[in-house]
Parts: C-alpha cells; sequence; structure tokens
C-alpha cells in the first residue's frame, strides 16, 4: 500500500500533462536572412539613404540580433561574397572573407560571377579548403555552396551540388543554386573553358523534379541573377526566372546587379539587399507539417544603418588584426585630390573618375587612345589625401592593361558594342565623340582630326576588356598586343606623378538628343 501511494502524484502529473499540453501547430514559423554581393568589403563603411551602413562588426550585429528573435532562422547567400574585393580581403586571396561568413555560421550559399575571378580550381580550394603560396593552408567554408547550372565542361556534373536540405522541426527545405549563365562574360578570370553555363530555369526545374520524388515542396532558389522593384513592379532575369519556375519553388533570393528587390512574380517571392552588406533581406514564413509546403512568404530588406546598432566587438578585433598587418602599403600617401570624383555618369554616359582612369592607363602605355569599362570602376574617388587603399578601392580587380593595335573602323565597332543587351558605356580617352538614337554620329582624336577608318591606332584597355569581356568581342581582334602593369597600379603611379588632381572633367562623350 505505502508502494502504490508513492506512484500516485507521479502518475497524475503524467496524465495531466497530457490532457492539459497545448496542441502542436500546424503551421511552423521560419526566418531566413539573405545577403548579397558583399565583395570582401568587410572593413568598409558606404552610404546608403545618406546613412552609413555596412562594415563587418555590424553586419555581425544585425544579423546576430535578428537570429535571436526567432527560434527557427537561416542563413544564406546568393554569390559575388568574394571578388573586387578591399586589399584586407583581396591580399589574402579572400581568405578573411570566407572566415567572416564562417563566424557568421551561414546555413549554405551559391556562387556568383565574381567567385570564378581566379577560376574554378581557386574557388574549389577557398570553399573545401587547402594550400596556397601566398597564404598557405586554408580550411575553407564551413557551410555548403550549391550550383545547379555550373557544370564540370568534362564530365556536365555540376562543379558543385546542385541544392543542400536544411530540416526545421523535422521539415525539409530545399534551397538550390545558380548562377548567371553569362558568367564567361563578366569574370575576370581568362579562360572559363573548363566550365560549362545551362540554363538556370532547366537546371532549377531539373531539381525542383528531383526534390518533389523525395517528397519535398517547400523549396527555395538562390540565384546570382538579377532584379529590381520599382513603383511596386518587380522585373529583370529574376523575373523572368521565376515566371518559369513550379508552383513549389516560392521564394528567390537574388543578386548581382546591387538593387533593392522585393516583390512577387508568378506567385513567387523575390528579393535583393543592395551590396556590400548595406542591407539584408528578412523573410519570414511558415511551412504547414502536413503538407510540407510554404504557405506564407512577406519580406523587409533592413539597411545596417551604423546609428541603430552597436558594432560587434570580436569582430572588431579580428579585423583591426588583419587592419594591422596591411597598414605599411595600404596608408602610403600618394596625392591630393580637390574635389570628389565619382564612377556617376553624366547624360552624356561619361563620369569624371572614369575619364581619369582612362587617362592614367593611356599614358601607362603612351598609347593614343584608351578604354575603361564601368564595371572594373568600384569606388568613388574622395576629396582630400589619396593613399595608396583609395586606388586599390577604386580598382581591386589587378588587371593587367594591354595594348593594342585596332583600325579606326574597328574602334568605331567597339563603340557600337556598348548598346549590345544593355548599356556600357567605355570611359575613354584620347578620342572624343558624340551618339544619339542611330548610334556613333562622329568620331575624332583629341586633336581635332577625325579617326580614319583604314589607319592603324594603339589602343590600350584592361585584360578583361582585351579578352572579349562585357561582350565587347572586336577588342579580341587587337594586335601585337604588350602587356604592362595592372590598371590599379597605372593609376597609383599616375598620382605620384601627378600629386594634386584639380579640374578634372570628362568632356569625351557627348550625347547628341
Amino acid at each position: 500500500m505505502f508502494i502504490f501511494l508513492t506512484y500516485i502524484p507521479f502518475l497524475i502529473s503524467i496524465t495531466l500533462s497530457s490532457v492539459f499540453s497545448p496542441p502542436e501547430s500546424p503551421e511552423i514559423p521560419v526566418q531566413i536572412i539573405g545577403l548579397n554581393d558583399l565583395h570582401g568589403q568587410i572593413n568598409t563603411t558606404t552610404p546608403l539613404h545618406r546613412q552609413p551602413t555596412g562594415r563587418a562588426d555590424y553586419i555581425a550585429s544585425y544579423i546576430n540580433s535578428y537570429k535571436k528573435q526567432f527560434p527557427h532562422t537561416l542563413l544564406v547567400h546568393t554569390g559575388d561574397m568574394i571578388g573586387g574585393s578591399p586589399p584586407i580581403s583581396a591580399l589574402f586571396q579572400d581568405e578573411p572573407t570566407i572566415e567572416f561568413l564562417n563566424m557568421l555560421q551561414f546555413d549554405v550559399g551559391t556562387i556568383g560571377n565574381h567567385e570564378f575571378d581566379e577560376g574554378a580550381e581557386e574557388l574549389k580550394r577557398l570553399i573545401d579548403g587547402g594550400f596556397h603560396p601566398k597564404t598557405g593552408m586554408f580550411p575553407g567554408s564551413s557551410f555548403p555552396y550549391v550550383c545547379a547550372n555550373a557544370l564540370n565542361a568534362n564530365t556536365n556534373k555540376p562543379l558543385f551540388p546542385p541544392y543542400a536540405i536544411k530540416w526545421i522541426d523535422g521539415i525539409p527545405i530545399a534551397f538550390i543554386g545558380v548562377v548567371t549563365k553569362e558568367t564567361p562574360f563578366l569574370t575576370m578570370h581568362n579562360d572559363m573553358s573548363a566550365v560549362t553555363f545551362i540554363d538556370e530555369a532547366t537546371a532549377v526545374q531539373t531539381y525542383v523534379r528531383e526534390l518533389q520524388q523525395k517528397g519535398i515542396h517547400a523549396i527555395i532558389v538562390l540565384a546570382h541573377l538579377d532584379g529590381k522593384t520599382t513603383d511596386g513592379i518587380t522585373y529583370g532575369p529574376l523575373a523572368d526566372l521565376a515566371s518559369k519556375l513550379d508552383d513549389d519553388v516560392d521564394i528567390l533570393f537574388g543578386g548581382h546587379n546591387h538593387s533593392y528587390m522585393n516583390g512577387y512574380v508568378n506567385g513567387k517571392l523575390l528579393v535583393e539587399a543592395y551590396s556590400y552588406g548595406r542591407a539584408f533581406a528578412n523573410v519570414q514564413l511558415t511551412i504547414n507539417r502536413k503538407t510540407k509546403d510554404i504557405t506564407r512568404k512577406t519580406a523587409k530588406i533592413i539597411p545596417t544603418h551604423h546609428d541603430q546598432m552597436q558594432p560587434n566587438p570580436i569582430i572588431q578585433t579580428w579585423l583591426q588584426s588583419y587592419q594591422t598587418k596591411i597598414a605599411p602599403l595600404t596608408e602610403q600617401v600618394l596625392g591630393k585630390s580637390v574635389h570628389e570624383l565619382t564612377r556617376d555618369q553624366n547624360k552624356d554616359g561619361e563620369a569624371n573618375l572614369g575619364a581619369l582612369l582612362a587617362t592614367s592607363q593611356r599614358q601607362a602605355m603612351q598609347a593614343d587612345i584608351a578604354f575603361v569599362n564601368p564595371g572594373s570602376i568600384r569606388h568613388d574617388l574622395p576629396a582630400g589625401f589619396i593613399t595608396w587603399e583609395h586606388t586599390f578601392l577604386i580598382q581591386p580587380f589587378e588587371n593587367k592593361l594591354i595594348k593594342m593595335d585596332l583600325t579606326g573602323k574597328e574602334i568605331q565597332s567597339a563603340l557600337h558594342e556598348q548598346w549590345n543587351d544593355e548599356i556600357r558605356m567605355l570611359q575613354v580617352s584620347g578620342i572624343r565623340y558624340t551618339w544619339g538614337k542611330s548610334g556613333i554620329e562622329s568620331i575624332t582624336l583629341e586633336n581635332g582630326e577625325p579617326l580614319q577608318d583604314h589607319t592603324t591606332y594603339s589602343v590600350v584597355v584592361n585584360s578583361f576588356l582585351a579578352n572579349g569581356g562585357d561582350k565587347f568581342t572586336i577588342f579580341q581582334k587587337g594586335r601585337n598586343r604588350v602587356e604592362g602593369p595592372t590598371d590599379q597600379e597605372a593609376f597609383a603611379n599616375f598620382i605620384r606623378s601627378t600629386p594634386s588632381l584639380e579640374n578634372i572633367r570628362g568632356n569625351h562623350i557627348q550625347k547628341i538628343q
């Protein structure tokens, strides 16, 4: 009798907990935080809405703060996290940026075109780990990279897993990765023949069907494809992709053009959060336990304004350790600029900074004419003292300059290629030209002489353009090629030889109305 009474309270407590425990919710709330196009900007502060944003220590504080607010959170990215990086990352083979992503504990990411800037083998080393002669052994990424449409050209198999599956409270969520199929025209690496890039929609649909056969219906695409939301309308390549995909794909995270995107296409949510860590996409969704499908999804693009958050002290200390290593090089003062020079193009298509860079390259190679692609210009030049780091931030890809011979007719054809697919206005030195609705109207040398179709001129471009980058195919025909310093070295040397920059104004291009 005594033993029986001893166990009665225990039995009652079990019975009561079974009767009064709340029923399991049919919907699971999930938060997904997305970052895109960081480009190694771990120590740079850039403005958004005229307020300071970005930098690794602030990005970390924001992400950790939002993670704490939601029990089920996943952290993802859509590529171009490296490439075009500042010295603090670029001088160490972009290993610091991968370290930073590891410290944030990302769950999955995909590949951007700039991840290929040093070739597929170096990318594999950064992700899988391995040795580099400049930096030694590196452990690699602590989280998976997925990409369904970048294939080994020899085997036709994906270079990376096409998708990753994450489990939330017993329910699977699949993430399929894709990169723009235009990557061979958009990476700084000279030879992409080892990789085949197939149609993005075809690749996604292939693995959607495979996932459905596994009973997975919560599917999200991480795409290094751009889009934009303006006046409530979402459009661009990512929107085109969304319109072709199965209903089980509910959300597409985008990137590539550094824009704002938050809208719906074909019943799918599309998001992109600017670039350089100036903001992140905060997506909240619910998954039905029974159907295992996403039933609701909404998003906000959250700026990383410095006045709203304290920087993470651990990341601050980590950044300073790298900053100390590079300071003897990066803090060298080369000259002074009286005015700020920006990448912003005027109505004619010319930027003051672009004209200056073209002039520096033309001088470095003693060429008649210079062309600079706008995508190689990554930062503005502030007024005041110019350091070596400023010149690297502006031209971080370290492309070699290539001098070649082209005829006047070939030069005119190259200018016409500015309007292929989308407008990419080359920055120029050595010529002046007018253009309008019908294309090029007139071209003269800087001394006023007309450009002659059959006369040969020496032209300097960077190695990216020389190999047909941005679909400027005419430069591939250049003859008598001579390689020079990098574009960044040419600019730094130009500043040293012109210690005070004054009255720099581009006046080489004129648009005829």
